[in-house]
């Protein structure tokens, strides 16, 4: 048989050299391919009060989904935060993940002189399209500036089910 259109079928055991397949049920949920980003970025400065520019900004699109579905979106951000080039007092920060402009999820955390290593998780969904996701630095003393060296990696993974 070279082509066969078989409505339903039972095959007990099969060897397939090539399959086209819409969709792929194995144990009752539907198999996907994850969709992936990266972002790093080394040695960027921050001197702040306020929200700093997007320390490394990812753009993450998702494809093939039905228009009434999302995914679920796994991100993971690990920052190191250099410490206080003025050589100042310890003092508290705030790493944020923004989805589209608005925050996801933030971590208050203290540095000292010699810095720090933080990372922070944030889960969300999406639907089909690019949705640009930064990571961003607020120092939180009232008043007060810092300037530190930062390098960022942002990892994003997601997937239908």
């Amino acid at each position: 048989i070279t082509t066969a259109l078989i409505d339903t079928a039972a095959i007990t055991t099969a060897k397939i050299g090539t399959a086209a397949v819409g969709t792929l049920k194995i144990g009752g949920n539907a198999a996907t391919v994850p969709q992936f980003a990266t972002g790093t970025a080394n040695n960027v400065s921050v001197t702040n009060s306020s929200y700093s520019s997007a320390i490394v900004s990812t753009n993450f699109t998702f494809s093939g989904l039905d228009s009434n579905e999302s995914a679920g979106v796994i991100i993971m951000v690990n920052l190191k935060h250099g410490g206080n080039s003025s050589g100042g007092p310890n003092g508290t920060a705030t790493l944020s993940i923004f989805k589209g402009g608005s925050i996801l999820e933030s971590l208050s955390y203290t540095y000292t002189n010699s810095g720090s290593s933080q990372s922070l998780f944030a889960f969300t969904t999406q639907a089909n399209g690019q949705i640009t996701y930064d990571v961003k630095v607020i120092g939180v003393e009232s008043g007060r500036t810092y300037t530190a060296s930062h390098v960022a990696n942002i990892i994003i993974l997601g997937a239908k089910r």
